[in-house]
């Protein structure tokens, strides 16, 4: 995929840190106890990982991403394509009154 606007490197770097914010949380917990007066707090903070890496991934390997390269493919091959020629003129009729 070519990008080359600076709004779609920021989407595609605060998407690579949502899922290693949640990687790095996973494996945080697999190796540290949570203290009891955390515990909530660290669950809702799961919690809200989880579901912007699920929206992530669901963008970037679902049909979002594939409809909107879609999109991007039929801009680019109407732009590229000829006018129509204009309807011919209507003839004159040769009757007079």
């Amino acid at each position: 995929m070519k990008t080359n606007k600076p709004a779609e490197i920021f989407v595609l770097i605060l998407a690579g840190f949502c899922i290693f914010c949640f990687t790095a949380t996973v494996l945080l917990l697999c190796f540290h106890a949570v203290p009891p007066e955390n515990k909530d707090m660290v669950n809702i903070f799961l919690g809200v990982e989880g579901t912007f890496s699920s929206g992530v991934v669901g963008y970037y390997f679902g049909s979002s991403k594939s409809s909107a390269d879609k999109d991007v493919t039929i801009a680019n091959s109407t732009l590229n394509q000829p006018a129509p020629p204009a309807p011919p003129a209507p003839v004159p009729s040769q009757e007079t009154k």
